[in-house]
């Protein structure tokens, strides 16, 4: 109830979390915390044991991805956890080595959410690089189709006005929605036969039949049983503004449902390069979480019934999320810099491909 109505209690600190060490991103605080400071402790609890704590609280299959959620809800978790709020008492450790204790305020929620807006930023974004001709799409969901359509259509018929030869897809941030969607995007890429999923195995149950039972009107199903159907590979429709350049698409630990599945299609079909760190959930997964009501607890309870199969027909389930082709670490220093290593590499890739071209 006290965070619903006082805004000046948020951690003012937003960090990045690698493993068991959180980094100082953004201080909104007036204490002299740098970028790429590590935070120590809070209220005398160390960060380690912090990060442990609310592990618990998220819901996912890989540790990575609960972090990043971590990362992304810290301020939040630690007063519904700890019930922490301003003043926090905090012990930072410079780039130097210097161990400092700090007392922060607490900080206004409001200028927190606006640091963070991008990770729930619902916008469609194209950024030109004319000096390396190529160009940029961002976007954090696959969601809004006649929104998203308009922008792909605006944003092909730009690239193929400038002649660009590079495009970036960044989905470091994006967080999955609609199927359709991601294949309107893969028909302005490639022209090649591909798919997301060879295979979806569902779990008939009371809850989900009828559900089945639309997919599969002539087919007698069982309680308990599980049914499977198998995708075959499809070909993009003719695209008069197809950009047939080089593809590189981010990922991220944050990139997840179907933002891995994407990135899979793309490495397993050669379509592009997939480029940045390991994501958030896994090209085979479960999926569509069905709603139960709980009578007693009055608790909704969601349980996935649908198993799906990423695009290269292992259904072995992996403990690990789509790999990158080109894995790029973020360490302290990049933090400190407010550098974006994952975009320079791209970039790097990009100015030695048009020097070797412009020698041929």
């Amino acid at each position: 109830q006290i965070y619903s109505q006082d805004k000046h209690i948020v951690f003012p600190l937003k960090l990045h979390i690698i493993k068991d060490k959180a980094l100082v991103q953004k201080n909104f605080s007036d204490a002299p915390i740098k970028q790429g400071d590590y935070v120590l402790s809070i209220n005398g609890i160390p960060i380690k044991k912090i990060i442990n704590d609310l592990i618990p609280y998220i819901s996912g299959d890989l540790l990575h991805f609960k972090t990043s959620i971590i990362e992304r809800d810290f301020p939040q978790l630690l007063f519904l956890v700890y019930g922490f709020w301003g003043p926090f008492d905090v012990k930072i450790k410079d780039a130097k080595g210097k161990i400092k204790a700090y007392r922060l305020k607490g900080g206004d929620r409001n200028v927190y959410e606006r640091i963070s807006a991008n990770i729930w930023d619902h916008n469609f974004y194209f950024e030109e690089m004319p000096e390396l001709k190529a160009g940029i799409i961002r976007f954090n969901n696959f969601k809004m189709k006649d929104e998203f359509d308009k922008f792909l259509k605006n944003t092909f018929t730009e690239i193929k006005a400038k002649k660009y030869r590079y495009l970036i897809i960044d989905l470091r941030n994006n967080h999955g929605g609609d199927l359709d969607i991601a294949e309107d995007l893969m028909n302005y890429i490639t022209d090649k036969p591909y798919r997301f999923f060879s295979e979806v195995q569902a779990k008939v149950s009371r809850y989900t039949l009828k559900y089945v039972k639309e997919d599969n009107p002539n087919k007698k199903l069982k309680i308990d049983s599980i049914y499977s159907y198998k995708f075959t590979t499809k070909s993009s429709p003719e695209n008069p503004l197809r950009f047939h350049g080089k593809v590189f698409v981010l990922i991220s630990n944050y990139s997840f449902s179907l933002a891995p599945d994407f990135a899979a299609a793309v490495r397993y079909f050669n379509i592009g390069t997939v480029i940045g760190q390991e994501t958030g959930s896994s090209s085979s997964t479960f999926g569509e979480p069905y709603r139960i009501y709980l009578p007693n607890s009055h608790l909704d309870l969601y349980v996935s019934w649908r198993y799906f199969i990423g695009p290269n027909s292992d259904t072995t389930y992996v403990h690990h999320g789509v790999m990158p082709d080109i894995y790029v670490k973020i360490g302290a220093e990049d933090i400190r810099k407010g550098k974006d290593p994952v975009m320079e590499k791209v970039k790097e890739i990009i100015r030695k491909d048009l020097q070797k071209n412009s020698k041929i």
